[in-house]
């Protein structure tokens, strides 16, 4: 197993650009799944992994505690910064000041790992940012290594 070549990156874009595409891959052991899925009014690039999407995999961290992410997380999850509304962080500044509000944690920002990616380039990177060993597999194949795995 090795890096995948460009056109099967293009191959991977191609599908996952299209309304109904699933893509079926090993990566660094784990058996990945990334279909198209509705999210509210749009379409998303959903991801799981080992054939599951786990609750506890999107608990948020604070930005200085990055290193506390598993695996999976780190790897597969796409992350978001969020921080508290500019309008309450500005109501904070006119109340406390500047320095309490710096004391008190109004300026940090949480990070979410989320199982879906907004478009297959954005998925595409993440793969080829934090993979090493990649495999374009079909779906029978996944069946077999993900009852092998559960088993």
């Amino acid at each position: 197993m090795a890096k995948l070549t460009k056109e099967q990156w293009q191959e991977i874009k191609d599908v996952l650009s299209g309304v109904w595409g699933v893509v079926y891959l090993e990566c660094d052991g784990h058996l990945i799944c990334a279909e198209v899925a509705k999210l509210k009014q749009r379409l998303v690039i959903q991801v799981y992994v080992d054939g599951v999407i786990k609750g506890s995999w999107s608990k948020a961290v604070e930005e200085d505690d990055i290193g506390q992410l598993t695996d999976i997380q780190r790897k597969f999850m796409r992350h978001r910064k969020v921080g508290l509304p500019k309008k309450y962080i500005a109501s904070n500044e006119k109340y406390f000041g500047k320095k309490q509000c710096k004391q008190n944690g109004v300026y940090k920002k949480t990070i979410v790992p989320l199982p879906y990616f907004n478009n297959p380039s954005e998925f595409i990177a993440k793969l080829k940012k934090t993979c090493e060993n990649i495999e374009i597999i079909d779906y029978a194949t996944h069946k077999e290594r993900l009852a092998a795995k559960s088993a």
